[in-house]
């Protein structure tokens, strides 16, 4: 009996990166023609020269935008387990994959639960490299993070188009409820019984028997007997 080997998946594929054209591009756009067109009408080459420079220029940056981003690979690592509205450190790490050309000025936004959003830059990041950010994150909530949504974005070179691709990256963390502090606890240098009949409930009234007891819900926390309870 022979056996069949089994298929593997399929990679992922690469999400591909957007154009678009920035204030600097329309401007270089519409100063190359302006130039053709008085170059064609005045006869005079050197501004037509000019011209065709501009659009060559516009030509390269159309071509090298995009390949500043292929082969980029964003990786995060949180605490496993944390509390709401607690800073914690996190730690983002932008690999470049390609074997050729060094990725330069990449902006990084992850979108996180409850609308929570993070930026960070990396200026360059070598080939077969990798560049490292730390940054402080705070969830408002319970929540659990396994898919992180980021969009990386570039306008290298000479930011005449701004490139963005998006895709999201595996991070485990799990967020717990914000602790609640008892309110005997929460006193700002006060007595939390200077009232004596603040409060009071069953077993604590004048004139009734006082002993040991089970905890109640509403009884106070200083009022516990802390030996028994060991």
């Amino acid at each position: 009996m022979s056996l069949k080997p089994a298929l593997e998946p399929k990679p992922k594929p690469e999400p591909k990166p957007r154009r678009k054209v920035t204030g600097r591009g329309v401007a270089v756009f519409g100063g190359a023609i302006i130039l053709l067109l008085f170059g064609f009408t005045f006869g005079n080459g050197a501004l037509m020269t000019m011209g065709g420079c501009g659009w060559l220029m516009i030509g390269i940056c159309w071509v090298l935008a995009p390949m500043n981003l292929r082969g980029l690979e964003l990786t995060l690592q949180l605490p496993p387990r944390f509390f709401a509205e607690r800073s914690v450190l996190m730690l983002v790490e932008l690999h470049n994959r390609r074997r050729l050309l060094n990725a330069r000025e990449v902006d990084i936004y992850m979108h996180f639960p409850y609308k929570v959003e993070r930026s960070g830059h990396a200026a360059w990041t070598s080939v077969q490299g990798s560049s490292e950010l730390r940054e402080h994150l705070s969830i408002p909530g319970r929540a659990v993070c396994k898919q992180v949504k980021h969009e990386l974005r570039s306008t290298f070179p000479l930011g005449l188009f701004e490139v963005s691709q998006t895709s999201s990256c595996g991070c485990t963390a799990l967020v717990y409820p914000k602790p609640i502090k008892p309110p005997e606890l929460q006193w700002e240098g006060l007595q939390p019984d200077f009232n004596p009949m603040a409060g009071l409930g069953l077993g604590e009234l004048f004139g009734e028997p006082r002993g040991i007891r089970h905890y109640q819900p509403g009884d106070k926390a200083t009022r516990i007997h802390q030996a028994a309870s060991a």
